[in-house]
């Protein structure tokens, strides 16, 4: 089931978070901002969770989710995360432990790139710009078989350079038809 972000906020669950912490006593206050003593439990420096600002950070917005998440009945989190992520994972372990959660409830899966590539050029995409391949439209392109069998050839943790003029052939130069 798809989940936004936003019910954190509306539910008041942020909140219920920043309560649990500062009676655990693992929160400071440090230049107007909100900061969360993830050294305490392996981490290499202490985590802002609400800016100076009053915005909450990616970290405090995680911990609250893993909450809700077992509030809601599951024992086990996997998370997939790009690799422009994979810094963070400590922290969010980190954070947990701060939290009283056990860190191994979660389980995080880094994946690699997948790079478009077409006429032997990568498709340029960029989500600011509005220009992007979202998954069903691959699909729709080249077929669930051949995106399946492309996108299982590798594993997590490589990179992947999808050819489409490739996946579009139906031959035994495509290597699903091979």
């Amino acid at each position: 089931s798809w989940f936004s972000e936003r019910r954190l906020f509306e539910e008041g669950t942020i909140e219920d978070k920043i309560a649990d912490l500062s009676e655990r006593g693992v929160v400071y206050e440090e230049d107007g901002a909100l900061w969360l003593r993830t050294t305490e439990f392996g981490d290499e420096e202490d985590r802002v969770l609400v800016r100076s600002s009053g915005a909450k950070t990616y970290l405090m917005t995680d911990l609250a989710y893993i909450d809700d998440k077992l509030a809601r009945g599951f024992d086990h989190c996997i998370y997939v995360w790009g690799p422009d992520h994979a810094a963070q994972v400590p922290s969010v372990k980190a954070g947990m432990a701060a939290s009283g959660v056990d860190p191994d409830v979660t389980e995080f899966v880094i994946h690699q790139v997948v790079r478009l590539t077409e006429g032997g050029e990568i498709v340029k995409m960029s989500k600011r710009a509005g220009n992007i391949v979202t998954l069903r439209q691959l699909i729709e392109d080249v077929g669930a078989d051949v995106t399946r069998f492309c996108m299982l050839s590798r594993s997590v943790d490589a990179h992947l350079d999808f050819d489409l003029e490739l996946a579009r052939k139906e031959s035994d130069e495509n290597p699903v038809y091979y």
